[in-house]
């Protein structure tokens, strides 16, 4: 299974939203964290997958518009 290795990142705003744009088609495994100084919060991967091995693989079309790409990060 390929899965792209460059990393896309996002920055959610304040309501929690985030986009990336310019995506290429590809697999892509989706990962969420904190970051900016905040704490206390564990790495997930998108449908709660355990590690990035085991992680749910993201299929994005040529011209895609995917939604639904969340998480609530837990303590």
């Amino acid at each position: 299974m390929l899965v792209r290795q460059r990393p896309e990142i996002a920055v959610s705003g304040p309501n929690g939203g985030y986009s990336l744009v310019g995506v290429q088609p590809g697999r892509y495994k989706v990962e969420f964290s904190s970051g900016c100084g905040d704490a206390g919060f564990r790495t997930q991967w998108w449908k709660d997958s355990g590690s990035a091995g085991a992680a749910t693989v993201l299929a994005v079309g040529v011209g895609a518009n995917v939604t639904g790409i969340d998480a609530a990060l837990k303590h």
